[in-house]
């Protein structure tokens, strides 16, 4: 505020307002500053970037759509323009439409994680799982992995499903999505669980009482909702605005 007071006609600090005020959950007034921004930068990407973030957030997705369009337009060089344009049109079900924004945004940046898992996570949802597969194989990631064997046995290509495991079990073996993807398929396949992780796990099971150990069980439990429901339990929350527009796609920890 005190660099709209000292220089109002500048841009980029009712951008940075627009985004203090989203992040407070003012969201009218987030949106009206971005629009100042647009107003002084008619050329501003990324406030029309973020403001297409913050109408996504609100549901407003014929509105956050035009936002990203526009975003891209002024910005065909940032990949998470094309990104988050493809996020909304995913949300939407305009999957082919989705698709391609990706896949400008991969050619702009073949080594995006964040775009490589929103496609393969959209692949999946349509069931095109070997498409899906080659994106989560680029993560090069525990996530990755763990995904792409969940395509296998969706795909039921349990002997690429096995032999893909059996390599797992030997190079990583702390991986707990696979672990229980493992335990699953040999419950569900009849086989063996070859994967190492923890295979006895009630061996670390232990029950006890919480009475035993406060004097005020009623207070204690009280206390201990009261305190949880508190705390915001998304770990990077999509349709967060940023200097650059980024959001986290909202797919990313679909089992």
């Amino acid at each position: 505020q005190k660099a709209i007071i000292a220089k109002p006609d500048y841009a980029q600090p009712y951008n940075n307002l627009g985004m203090a005020f989203e992040r407070m959950g003012r969201f009218e007034k987030a949106i009206k500053n971005h629009q100042r921004a647009i107003k002084l930068q008619p050329y501003f990407a990324k406030a029309y970037n973020n403001k297409g973030n913050i109408l996504a957030s609100l549901s407003m997705n014929d509105e956050a759509l035009m936002a990203y369009k526009r975003a891209s337009i002024l910005g065909p060089a940032d990949t998470m323009s094309y990104n988050n344009l493809g996020n909304v049109l995913s949300f939407t079900g305009k999957h082919d439409k989705a698709i391609r924004q990706y896949q400008k945004a991969i050619k702009l940046d073949p080594q995006n994680a964040d775009v490589h898992n929103n496609v393969a996570n959209l692949f999946t949802e349509i069931a095109e799982f070997r498409r899906a597969i080659c994106h989560y194989d680029i993560l090069g990631s525990s996530y990755g992995d763990a995904r792409s064997l969940e395509c296998l046995f969706r795909m039921q290509s349990f002997d690429e499903f096995n032999e893909r495991l059996i390599k797992l079990s030997k190079s990583h073996k702390l991986n707990i999505r696979v672990a229980a993807l493992s335990a699953f398929a040999a419950h569900q396949l009849q086989q063996e669980d070859v994967y190492p992780f923890c295979q006895s796990p009630l061996d670390y099971f232990h029950t006890g009482n919480l009475a035993k150990h406060t004097h005020n069980l009623d207070t204690f439990t009280n206390d201990l909702i009261r305190e949880a429901e508190e705390i915001d339990s998304r770990w990077e929350p999509k349709d967060k605005t940023t200097n650059f527009g980024y959001q986290t796609e909202n797919t990313i920890f679909d089992a």
